[in-house]
Formats: C-alpha cells, structure tokens, sequence
C-alpha cells in the first residue's frame, strides 16, 4: 500500500483547496478514493470563505509521498462485534458528518 498527497482544488480556485492523504495501491485507485470523505487522512482545508463549496476533481492532483506503508484505522470500515458497537458506528459516523458541516 502507498500513501498519496492529493490536493482538491474548490469550484472556484481562488477560494481555496483540500490537501490530505490517501493509501492506495496505485495512482488510478488514489484518485477514485480520494473523492469520498471516508477515505481522506489529514485533512487540511485553505480556504478564505467559510461557505459550502465544491471540490473540483478534475484539477485533482496526486503525488506519491511513501511506497510500502500501512494504512491508519478507520473506524468507519471497522466490523462491529455487537450491536451495542454497531449503534456506536452510526453514531461516530452522524457526529462525523455534523462536524464537516
């Protein structure tokens, strides 16, 4: 697995761009994994307007950063082992998407 910087520029570039990490296998798998929030680690947003916005995946950009890496954790694609746990999934996924608003 390798880690990818990628930057996202916004709809409009003069309002800013997304910088984060994704581990992928290749570039082509980088680019595809990159577009759901799920999968992005390191997320830094330089932006000048605190609005909602759209992210410009054509001008995406992917540079190889680390070859042979292990990917970090995500609590998202983790198998619940009771439905106590799975209730606590649906909840740190809820409060994740509350904070990205």
């Amino acid at each position: 697995m390798n880690r990818y910087s990628v930057r996202i520029p916004y709809d409009y570039p003069q309002y800013g761009t997304l910088t984060c990490d994704v581990y992928a296998e290749n570039e082509e798998e980088a680019e595809e994994l990159a577009m759901d929030y799920q999968n992005r680690h390191e997320e830094d947003y330089n932006d000048r307007d605190s609005g909602d916005t759209e992210f410009d995946y054509n001008d995406m950009t992917i540079d190889l950063e680390e070859e042979g890496v292990n990917p970090p954790t995500n609590p998202y694609t983790q198998i619940p082992q009771s439905i106590e746990s799975s209730h606590l999934k649906v909840a740190a996924g809820f409060i994740g998407d509350l904070v990205l608003v």
